[in-house]
């Protein structure tokens, strides 16, 4: 395998206010466009073997953008993104490591100041592959809560209980040679800020 090298381009503009709609809000959102040109990029082939085998592309050019934006507003914040990736190799021939092509909207809630509530949405959109298969889309649901005391011996951690894929959905993500991704996922996480 010879390790890959590469020249990237990427240009983007962001914009950020505050008491746009209501007295106190912010609003933010992001622009950003990029141009990949990839030497010897490396790429698994082997989609059904227990042993990997990667393989170096001679020339791969990648490119896309990304836009974010933002609202936050008393003990609401709003938010949603939408990323978009293409990629070819030297021949113009799809490359098989490209990623959905993905909107995600989130909202989240201060319920208190030391508990906020929240849900994620990912909504993604099919890929054509290589060999001729198509990767259909899917949407996942995921919640979460989380505490953060502002005083007492608890300030500084952070308790996040999060279920991800809340309807149990099979899909297989196009980056994804073998098998669905995970299931309805339960998950505890603690955090410590020193």
């Amino acid at each position: 395998m010879t390790e890959k090298t590469g020249r990237n381009l990427e240009a983007g503009i962001s914009y950020a206010a505050t008491d746009m709609f209501a007295a106190g809000d912010q609003v933010s959102a992001k622009l950003t466009i990029f141009r990949n040109h990839i030497h010897d990029r490396i790429e698994r082939t082997n989609a059904h073997f227990p042993t990997p085998a990667y393989v170096n592309i001679d020339r791969a050019y990648l490119h896309g953008g990304e836009f974010e934006a933002s609202y936050v507003s008393g003990g609401w914040t709003l938010g949603a993104a939408i990323a978009v990736v293409g990629g070819e190799d030297q021949d113009g021939a799809d490359l098989n490591s490209l990623p959905n092509n993905r909107l995600t909207a989130n909202a989240s809630w201060q319920v208190r100041p030391s508990w906020r509530v929240g849900a994620l949405r990912t909504f993604a959109a099919g890929r054509d592959k290589p060999d001729g298969s198509r990767r259909a889309g899917y949407g996942v649901q995921d919640i979460f809560a989380t505490w953060s005391p502002q005083a007492g011996t608890a300030q500084g951690i952070e308790v996040t209980l999060g279920i991800d894929n809340v309807t149990d959905r099979s899909y297989v993500p196009a980056t994804w040679l073998t098998g669905p991704a995970p299931g309805r996922n339960v998950k505890v996480t603690l955090t410590r800020a020193f």
